[in-house]
């Protein structure tokens, strides 16, 4: 049973493209898709709501909800520092017996960016090193308080950030993440980043992380975003310039 709660205390997740344009909408190509003075999208604070989180153990679902926050700063060439947190309440049956438990999930690491010169500051690839830590309060089978329990470990992610027309960005991501005790697993999704104004945006995504053993734990995040810092773009042409 603690092996199965201890599947949720794992997420993570990721940010924006950019591209040139020119004042005709034709996109420039006098400074590269890696120029960070010109497509830096990787500062940025925003806040999740999580509407529905499933923990499915050999077809025993545990639903939840909650929310959380995702941060990133982009301060060295293609190196960005970013922290994430998920806070959710899950609760259900698991073999016959009612299980709940507050859960809190916490992701800490480094990641590297490259742009793709050839899709002209519309594409970048990702990838993250990660620390993970979990927490679960409060955990209740029937009647009975179990206590907490924690666990630390690390994740590592590969994705891309692509940005097909203007303001709409598509961010598909694969990592495996190990958080001790056997418990590790492939997590994966895909999130969309929908620019409003240069500064905010609005996000949906899902991800799932595969555990083996016919434990999945399946996530909705839904967010606003706003970019930070002196390198933020506007909304123009066929992508996004600063």
């Amino acid at each position: 049973m603690k092996n199965v709660l201890l599947g949720a205390m794992v997420l993570a997740v990721s940010t924006t493209v950019a591209a040139q344009t020119t004042p005709n909408n034709k996109r420039a190509t006098t400074a590269g898709p890696t120029d960070v003075t010109e497509n830096s999208r990787y500062t940025y604070f925003q806040a999740d709501f999580i509407p529905y989180q499933e923990l499915d153990a050999d077809n025993e679902d545990i639903d939840g909800l909650g929310g959380g926050f995702d941060a990133s700063w982009h301060f060295w060439e293609h190196t960005y520092a970013f922290g994430r947190a998920t806070f959710t309440d899950l609760d259900g049956d698991v073999q016959g017996s009612s299980v709940s438990s507050d859960v809190e999930l916490y992701s800490a690491g480094l990641g590297f960016r490259q742009g793709i010169p050839e899709f002209e500051g519309t594409l970048d690839l990702y990838s993250e090193f990660s620390y993970e830590h979990g927490k679960l309060d409060d955990v209740g089978v029937d009647d009975n308080n179990l206590g907490d329990a924690d666990g630390d470990g690390f994740g590592i992610t590969a994705g891309a950030r692509y940005l097909p027309v203007s303001r709409v960005e598509i961010n598909p991501s694969v990592g495996y993440v190990d958080y001790g005790d056997n418990v590790d697993g492939v997590r994966f999704g895909v999130r969309t980043v929908v620019d409003l104004t240069g500064i905010f945006a609005l996000t949906a995504g899902v991800d799932r992380i595969a555990f083996g053993n016919d434990i999945d734990l399946t996530t909705i995040r839904l967010g606003i975003r706003a970019y930070l810092g002196g390198d933020l773009p506007s909304l123009s042409g066929g992508g996004f310039t600063r």
